[in-house]
């Protein structure tokens, strides 16, 4: 097979991203030259080679983001620091020397005639005049008599015999009658008489009349009115139009960060040309739609949830409608799309009219082998008594979760300790702190990780049940079949999770767990109690849990993935 090269486009620093990592390797696996265009930040190195696959982070710096840290740092003092300097190097700067530094020919008709004489000159006072003005007969006759260097030569003549003249007719007796007569008569009549009434009164009616008033109104009251009036209020205008100028521009801040990382991807497509585009998400599709028509190429575009119903902070109507259409316009450009579920699938179909997308689903490999060793299990790490149930949520400690809902749940499960393992914001995990604590459960409740995606299924192994309590906050959402989900099939541990038509079909359709209401905190403990109220089923759901991992399996997509890029190959 002819080594296609495939370029991805992924909009986060690609070191938690386990799908891309995952379908790269298999591409790689295959043959396939994958380079992965990412974002550059503080934890992460612009250029890196991981099992084969090129990975490339470009620099996240935003015009919006520089053009405010210009005006922050704007003075009216560094203006004219700058400009002063720049006068200064032009009034010193001199031409001929620097041309005859860098023995540059194109100096300029006017510098060249000026260097031609300087030449003649030096010349003239090394070999003499006569000599001179031979040699250069014998070389051009017609140049020296007719030619500029003539008439140069011909002033420079004149003008010497000329200082000869002045020299002995008019200097020397002026000298010598300076020197004998006047010098003396203006030394005693004028110079000295005027030196005296200088020191004596005119330089202390200065100092005392205008100098030392001049100093005082100037140090005294001028420095300040000049402070006040000037200094003061241009500070607070500057800061008042920095403030004006920040508060709009990052009205668009994703926008413009989009945008910059599309012209820095779109500059490194040019630079390795690819035969595949694969954007992932929609934040990417815009520079992979631009590189593949540029490269002529073919174009995937690999969904990873319903980006336009996703789950954000502050929603914007009109944001979300041009983010739809754009997302119809550029989705049929695609040579392959590709999600992670059926139900987003006939989403997508439904929508925006297409042919029904490709599913892969993100589910972890059977090559990650469950380590059996004290020093990946929870219960031991955490000290955790040997008489608790361990429930894990595992994945991305964010907002509309559930996790506050699933912390409240604990106070009707006193036999249980709740684990959350994953990364998330320092002020979001506080206020998860808080309500534990409001509680009275935050002696049954930790924090634990990050840890090596590797090491996630023998961590999750050591626990009783993996929770899933994702909230029904938008379309996205209802829709997703999170990792999480298949990590804890992998573990072979029972799995509860919300009530959402993909959860539901992976959970009853093996019989690995149940389903509760995300809003309730009582039905999530529910679901626990309905999970530990029966040893033989909860070790029935074990069992089942083996029968899952064979359908929901790396292993499994990975033969789909090679075969959906084969008919795109």
């Amino acid at each position: 097979m002819q080594n296609h090269k495939v370029m991805m486009f992924v909009y986060n620093n690609f070191t938690h991203d386990t799908r891309v990592l995952k379908e790269a390797k298999t591409l790689t696996g295959v043959g396939y030259e994958v380079t992965i265009v990412a974002v550059l930040d503080d934890k992460t190195t612009p250029y890196e080679e991981i099992e084969g696959i090129r990975v490339i982070r470009v620099e996240k710096k935003p015009f919006h983001l520089r053009f405010l840290k210009h005006v922050r740092e704007f003075t009216f003092k560094s203006v004219f620091y700058k400009l002063t300097k720049r006068v200064k190097g032009f009034i010193n700067n001199k031409p001929d020397e620097v041309n005859k530094a860098n023995n540059s020919k194109n100096i300029g008709f006017i510098a060249a005639k000026k260097r031609e004489y300087n030449d003649a000159q030096a010349a003239i006072k090394q070999i003499g005049l006569k000599k001179y003005v031979k040699d250069e007969w014998r070389k051009n006759p017609k140049k020296l008599l007719l030619g500029l260097k003539g008439m140069m030569l011909l002033l420079y003549i004149f003008f010497r015999i000329l200082k000869k003249v002045y020299t002995k007719a008019i200097q020397r007796p002026m000298k010598i009658i300076w020197a004998r007569y006047v010098k003396k008569v203006y030394t005693k009549a004028i110079q000295r008489p005027m030196k005296i009434i200088w020191a004596r009164y005119i330089k202390k009616a200065y100092r005392f009349g205008i100098y030392r008033p001049l100093y005082i109104i100037r140090h005294k009251y001028l420095k300040k009115i000049i402070h006040v009036v000037f200094i003061i209020p241009s500070k607070k205008v500057k800061n008042i139009i920095y403030e004006l100028l920040k508060k709009t521009l990052l009205k668009f801040h994703k926008p413009f960060c989009f945008f910059d990382y599309y012209l820095r991807s779109y500059k490194l497509a040019k630079q390795y040309s690819a035969d595949i585009y694969h954007a992932h998400d929609l934040n990417t599709l815009p520079v992979a739609v631009w590189a593949s028509r540029k490269q002529n190429a073919k174009l995937i575009y690999d969904a990873h949830e319903f980006y336009v119903e996703r789950n954000v902070k502050t929603k914007s109507r009109s944001g979300k409608i041009l983010l739809t259409w754009a997302e119809s316009y550029m989705i049929k450009k695609a040579h392959l799309t590709i999600t992670v579920n059926e139900a987003l699938a006939n989403e997508f179909s439904k929508r925006y009219k297409i042919k029904t997308p490709s599913v892969i689903m993100n589910t972890p490999s059977q090559e990650i082998f469950i380590k059996d060793n004290k020093s990946l299990s929870l219960k031991g790490i955490l000290n955790i008594p040997d008489d608790y149930y361990v429930l894990l949520y595992c994945g991305s400690i964010t907002f509309n979760r559930g996790l506050e809902n699933l912390i409240k749940s604990m106070e009707f499960l006193p036999d249980c300790y709740l684990v959350f393992m994953g990364y998330g914001n320092e002020d979001y995990k506080n206020s998860l702190s808080s309500i534990a604590e409001e509680t009275n459960v935050h002696n049954r409740f930790v924090f634990f990780g990050p840890v090596p995606s590797e090491e996630v299924t023998s961590f999750a192994a050591s626990a009783d049940l993996g929770v899933a309590p994702i909230e029904n906050v938008c379309l996205s959402y209802y829709y997703c079949s999170p990792n999480k989900v298949f990590e804890y099939i992998n573990a072979s541990i029972p799995v509860i999770a919300s009530d959402f038509p993909e959860l539901s079909k992976v959970v009853n359709t093996f019989n690995i767990g149940t389903t509760f209401n995300p809003d309730s905190p009582e039905d999530i403990a529910k679901a626990v109690r309905f999970i530990f109220a029966d040893q033989k089923r909860l070790e029935q759901m074990k069992k089942n849990t083996l029968k899952a991992s064979k359908v929901y399996n790396w292993e499994n997509e990975s033969k789909k993935l090679v075969e959906l890029y084969q008919t795109v190959s």
